[in-house]
């Protein structure tokens, strides 16, 4: 019985993993991997500060830039919330190995962290976009200095501060592409 089980989990992972190839070569490759720092976003997000944003997704732009702010954080304090062991071993370092050689992320843009409170984000007194990229900085700051050990990524398992930072940025510009001016 657990041989099945077992099969069949290495079957479901094949098949998102044949996925997340064919998705890979949709995204393309980053070209110009200067890009993908943190310094490089920060400035990229200062200057959005002074404009007027709009989003072509679910989510309004102070709910982006919170998300990604949280999402940053737990990579301090830690995911409420994991995917399994086998899950990450198997389908999370396969597609964060394939995000990172591209340079580029791909995931549902309306979904939360799983465990985020999505309330949180949707009831928060921060109404103002310049104020959610205020916390994004603050985080991205707070991540930048911090010098604890981080703690386990949900669905891609343990990361590196340099495989994090890839992960924050890839995030950040994944969700900022439904971001206009």
């Amino acid at each position: 019985m657990k041989r099945r089980k077992l099969l069949k989990a290495g079957l479901s992972a094949s098949g998102l993993l044949l996925a997340g190839g064919t998705t890979g070569f949709y995204l393309g490759r980053v070209e110009d991997r200067s890009i993908l720092s943190l310094d490089v976003l920060s400035g990229k997000l200062q200057q959005l500060k002074g404009e007027t944003l709009n989003s072509s997704g679910d989510w309004n732009p102070v709910k982006v830039f919170l998300h990604c702010a949280k999402s940053i954080e737990f990579s301090m304090i830690g995911f409420p919330v994991h995917r399994s062991s086998a899950f990450k071993n198997v389908v999370g370092t396969s597609a964060f190995s394939t995000f990172a050689s591209l340079g580029k992320m791909h995931h549902a843009l309306d979904e939360p962290i799983p465990g985020e409170d999505s309330l949180r984000l949707t009831d928060s007194k921060v109404t103002s976009t310049a104020a959610a990229i205020n916390i994004l900085l603050d985080r991205i700051n707070a991540f930048t200095s911090y010098q604890g050990e981080l703690k386990e990524h949900f669905a891609f398992g343990k990361l590196s501060k340099d495989e994090y930072e890839l992960a924050h940025v890839m995030h950040v510009y994944n969700h900022l592409a439904e971001i206009v001016t």
